[in-house]
């Protein structure tokens, strides 16, 4: 038997976020399909695992490199490439943003109509967030990759970097108003249907249009066991197996960040403060922050401004220099870290804390 088709697979973690299933779904997707389609190059797997509403991002580890020389050869190449994609985008884009917007004003006015226009505002909002999404992830990976150095080579780098530039702002911000929006017609739904808000969150694109074009109910027992956890792969979702197994059977693997006591980062805005640590992983949970405490999380969004505006600093596990919370601290002029990795396993709510963000150092003053 061929030894190499026997080895393991590595799978690296991306990002980790409080998503609803269909909005994970449509991620899943793009990493795959979606990008193959728009770009011309997709991730060969993609792998979403949910833990009690949290859910991580990962994608093989050989994929990330495969992609970086794919994106340079086509940068290389045709130097028009970058500029074609973001003419043809930015279009779409815009009018996301103005239907998220829009369907952010009129999602009250939803359960005075009937399900078969539910139905088609949702699968619609579906289909346009689908479309767009490849695209954020290739201006949000390319910036990553800028930060890097890799694009130091590059006969017209300051062209590729202006695109760069511009569409990553344009898309920025995007994805969490559009959950949202699918948030609230899964809402509107379970109130027309007298189902649990919390646990109809977890139904699948499919479920929630079979509720609404034939009247057919998702099993709770399943909405239940998906909301303690579930894993997302090959367009399957498993539940109530250990992920660990479902990946060895697929010939992955998955191996997170080894916490230390040791937490370094990207400095976002520079400054030193001490403070309390608490954590925010999900943002339900926004409202436990006090005034003067340290945010640490994941990744913010525009959910965690109340929490922002409240803490001295933030630490994130994410981000690169255009990320959410590196805008928002440079705009409110709090001390912030990025790109810290680790800082969620290694910190604990209480724990005192030094932030700095002069040096990308976190340091553990005293354990709670």
């Amino acid at each position: 038997m061929n030894k190499k088709n026997n080895e393991l697979k590595k799978l690296v973690k991306t990002v980790s976020r409080d998503w609803s299933l269909p909005t994970i779904e449509v991620w899943n997707k793009s990493f795959k399909d979606k990008m193959r389609q728009e770009i011309g190059w997709g991730f060969s797997e993609a792998v979403m695992i949910n833990n009690k509403g949290l859910v991580s991002f990962y994608r093989l580890d050989d994929d990330q490199e495969n992609y970086k020389f794919f994106i340079l050869n086509k940068l290389k190449k045709d130097r028009n490439w970058l500029l074609t994609i973001y003419k043809k985008f930015k279009p779409k884009i815009k009018k996301l943003k103005l239907k998220t917007e829009q369907s952010l004003r009129e999602i009250s006015c939803l359960d005075k109509i009937p399900d078969d226009k539910i139905y088609k505002k949702f699968n619609a909002f579906i289909e346009l967030f689908s479309a767009v999404l490849p695209v954020y992830l290739l201006f949000a990976w390319l910036w990553l990759w800028e930060e890097e150095g890799i694009f130091d080579n590059l006969e017209n780098r300051k062209k590729v970097l202006d695109i760069m530039k511009k569409g990553r702002l344009i898309s920025e911000g995007i994805y969490d108003p559009a959950d949202r929006v699918i948030l609230d017609i899964i809402n509107i739904i379970a109130n027309k249907y007298n189902i649990d808000k919390g646990l109809l969150k977890y139904a699948t694109i499919n479920e929630i249009n079979n509720i609404l074009s034939k009247h057919i109910l998702p099993d709770n027992k399943e909405l239940k066991l998906r909301k303690k956890q579930y894993i997302l792969i090959s367009d399957k979702i498993i539940i109530g197996k250990n992920p660990s197994i479902v990946l060895k059977n697929k010939k992955l693997f998955f191996r997170e960040e080894k916490a230390t006591s040791k937490i370094n980062g990207q400095t976002a805005y520079p400054g030193k403060v001490e403070g309390k640590a608490r954590i925010i992983l999900t943002k339900d949970r926004v409202n436990l922050i006090k005034k003067g405490e340290i945010l640490v999380t994941t990744m913010t969004t525009p959910d965690f401004i109340p929490a922002m505006k409240k803490a001295v600093a933030f630490i994130t596990d994410e981000g690169g220099i255009l990320c959410h919370a590196a805008i928002i601290s440079r705009e409110m002029k709090k001390p912030c870290i990025i790109g810290a990795k680790i800082a969620t396993k290694v910190l604990k709510d209480g724990d005192l804390v030094e932030v700095d963000a002069e040096k990308g150092i976190v340091k553990i003053l005293k354990r709670k």
